[in-house]
């Protein structure tokens, strides 16, 4: 299995230019939050230390259910629609998906991030019509 590379020097592979710790763009944003989740990983040894409670920016779920643990994008406090997935329950799994998660992100057409930004637009209108 090859070694896990930090998601900025993946994306200097894949587009040869650096990350830029800033950036208004669903595509920025979203790497930005990969990279964000990437270093906090980096502390964590044990799949002990991945449980938490309550609602954190994270983007594993709190507690691991039958040996796995989901995982899913976000940006803006809100999910990428369909990137959730489960994996084992280790840093190293989850580590793995999110620098895989990030490699689709540095590659991806802007169609998804303007799909993704009409479903997120589509929601919240049906929600401001819910609450009025």
């Amino acid at each position: 299995m090859s070694e896990v590379m930090s998601l900025k020097d993946l994306i200097k592979n894949q587009t040869g230019k650096t990350v830029i710790a800033s950036g208004s763009t669903p595509r920025d944003k979203v790497l930005l939050q990969a990279h964000s989740m990437l270093t906090k990983l980096d502390s964590l040894r044990s799949a002990d230390e991945l449980d938490y409670e309550g609602s954190k920016p994270l983007w594993w779920g709190g507690k691991a259910i039958a040996g796995k643990r989901k995982v899913a994008a976000f940006y803006s406090n809100k999910k990428f629609d369909g990137t959730e997935c489960e994996v084992d329950n280790n840093v190293k799994a989850i580590e793995e998906h999110i620098v895989a998660l990030a490699e689709v992100f540095a590659k991806a057409d802007d169609s998804i991030f303007e799909a993704e930004e009409k479903r997120r637009t589509e929601a919240a209108e049906k929600n401001a019509v819910k609450k009025s």
